[in-house]
Order: structure tokens, then C-alpha cells, then sequence
């Protein structure tokens, strides 16, 4: 998926959970709308393929749009995802986690 198509999605779709490769994510951040982007209903940012740069963590979660109380206290990483059949990336158990 194009990075703008990816991007203007997040606000009618109201996002929750949004998976991707650093890539992904820096993509989506260099768009020129991507500072306008309401990313309030985001909870969750799971990334693979690589470790996501500080830097770029710190562009989707403190650029100036998220009120405090919004950015992470905790960032975690992980070696490996948790599957479901199929090996699909069970998101019940993502969130389960995140709530921890």
C-alpha cells in the first residue's frame, strides 16, 4: 500500500493497531500531511523486520499532536511476535500485552 493511501486511512478508519516495517513508518512520516494526521484513536504501533529508530519513534509519538498523558512510558522489544493458525500475528495476545 502507497504510504499516503496508508496515511490518510488512520483518521475516517480510527486506527487502533497498525503493523509495519520501519520503513513503513518512515514512509508515512516524511508525507507532508502526515503532521495534520489525527493519530488520537492510535494505541498500538507494532513493528518488524527491524528495531524501529529512536528518532522515528520519537516523530509518530511526540510531534506535538499527542497531549502528554498520550505518549509511551514504556517501549518495548520484542524477538518475535505472537501467532495465531495460519501463522497470523494473534492481535488478542498483542493487546493483552500491551495492557500489562
Amino acid at each position: 500500500m502507497r504510504p499516503e493511501r496508508r496515511r490518510a486511512e488512520l483518521c475516517p478508519r480510527r486506527v487502533t493497531t497498525m503493523m509495519g516495517v520501519p520503513t513503513h513508518y518512515r514512509m508515512m512520516a516524511q508525507q507532508r500531511r502526515f503532521a495534520t494526521t489525527d493519530l488520537s484513536s492510535l494505541r498500538l504501533l507494532v513493528v518488524g523486520g527491524a528495531q524501529m529508530p529512536l528518532p522515528l519513534l520519537r516523530t509518530w509519538h511526540a510531534r506535538g499532536r499527542l497531549a502528554s498523558f498520550k505518549v509511551p512510558a514504556e517501549i518495548r522489544f520484542v524477538d518475535a511476535l505472537p501467532q495465531a493458525s495460519l501463522e497470523k500475528v494473534k492481535r488478542s495476545a498483542l493487546r493483552e500485552e500491551a495492557t500489562r
